[in-house]
Parts: structure tokens; sequence; C-alpha cells
């Protein structure tokens, strides 16, 4: 299944989209602010770089990459690559994604690369006057996990359009199972608040805000307990953004 993953990919960077958009964006994280020493390894800056393009006979992909510096340094990188299809005319996509990464600390070093981590299933969409929402339920395959290799995971993503396109609310939630955290669950959010400042500058395609990470056995605190995962995490950035 992973190799047809792979292939499908692959095959998708030879076809030219028929729409395509990217943007860039900058965030200053202030968790390592929030949380102190509990989180003084986190990286104070993320650089992401996201494209959408949508091909002929209901083919569309996505990917990001999000480079995390610190110290004058890149000191991880993360992507997620995903290949949806549309199914006749329905609302509905067959899904398949890949998530991988790089990480060290913030001096750069002691680095280490995550599992990969292989995802497939069916995306429901909901599309209204430019507003997006979709429901993804996806088998979830976790490469080299100590656990469980097979595992499950819901993501529901949204953008929406508010006040004529002054306003943009977007972002995502992701829960899936992972037997190494307490109750078996992680959470994950990262809702976007954006200010679109070519609404009153023609040509000026800057965005102004924020996100805010939500998180549940998912950011690795330094504390002394059994598992470093188990607390709710709240990180804000304040962020910028182009859009091409």
């Amino acid at each position: 299944m992973i190799k047809k993953m792979l292939f499908c990919a692959v095959a998708l960077l030879a076809a030219v989209p028929a729409i395509c958009q990217t943007n860039l964006q900058l965030h200053y994280d202030y968790g390592h602010k929030n949380y102190g020493k509990e989180l003084k390894d986190r990286p104070e800056l993320t650089f992401t770089i996201e494209n959408v393009s949508l091909f002929d006979y209901g083919l569309s992909t996505f990917f990001f990459i999000d480079a995390n510096l610190a110290n004058n340094k890149m000191v991880g990188a993360y992507t997620e690559i995903s290949v949806d299809k549309t199914i006749f005319n329905f609302p509905v996509s067959a899904h398949i994604e890949y998530n991988g990464g790089l990480q060290t600390n913030p001096e750069g070093a002691n680095g280490f690369a995550y599992n990969d981590v292989y995802l497939a299933g069916l995306a429901l969409h909901n599309y209204d006057n430019g507003n997006m929402f979709t429901l993804q339920c996806l088998y979830r395959y976790m490469c080299n996990h100590p656990s469980e290799k097979s595992s499950f995971q819901v993501t529901a993503v949204w953008n929406y359009s508010l006040f004529q396109g002054i306003i943009s609310f977007n972002g995502f939630m992701d829960v899936w199972r992972d037997k190494d955290v307490e109750g078996d669950l992680v959470f994950l959010s990262e809702p976007q608040l954006w200010l679109n400042l070519n609404r009153f500058v023609k040509g000026l395609n800057l965005s102004v805000g924020s996100e805010l990470e939500v998180s549940y056995n998912f950011v690795p605190f330094n504390d002394k307990s059994r598992i470093k995962e188990n607390r709710l995490a709240l990180c804000p950035t304040l962020a910028a953004k182009w859009s091409f």
C-alpha cells in the first residue's frame, strides 16, 4: 500500500495543475515564553510554505513544510503531503497522505528523524460560497512505532472568509490513537486568524494575524511526569503571510 501511495504522489508531480495557490508564513512562537523552562527547547520562529494545487479529473494535492529556527540555525523541518481524488460527483474524495521530518535541539545537535507516518481513507467535503469544511476519516500507519503500527486518525480542516474577505479563519484539528501516551489519544489543533491587507491596498497580498496551537499529549514538557506529553499546551504565535 505504501508503495502505491508514493507512486500516486510522484505521478502527480509530472502533471500541470489547473489552479495553484501558495503562501509563505512566518510565525513568532510564544510557547517558550508561556511555559518558561518547561518548554525551553521550543523554537522561537517557524517558517512555513503551504501549497494547494487543483488538477483535472477531480485530483488535488496539498503540502506544507515547516522549518523551525532557533539560535540562527534551522533546528527542525516537518512536512505533510496529501493527494485527494473525488469519487464521481459526490462531495467525497479518496485521501492519501505522508507525514515526516527531522529535529535537533536548539543548539543544532542531538538530531533525530521522526518515524514516517502514512495515512489513507475518505474525506467528506462541504463548500459554501467560497468557504470550506472537510472531515477526514483515516487509517494511520506509524512506521517503527514501539507499541502499535496500525492506528486511526480523524481530521477536520476549515477555511472561512469573513466580512467580505477582510478576515480569514482557517486551520485544522487532528485526533489520533497512540498507545504510548496516557489515554491512548493525541489531540492537536492549529486555528489561524488573518487580517488580509489586500482588501485595503490592491496588490498587497500580505496578511497579519495569529495561530494558536492547542494540543494534548503532543508537546514534550520538561517535567518529571511518567509520560512527558500528558498535558494540555496552548502556544500562540504572532504571524505574517504572503499569498501568491
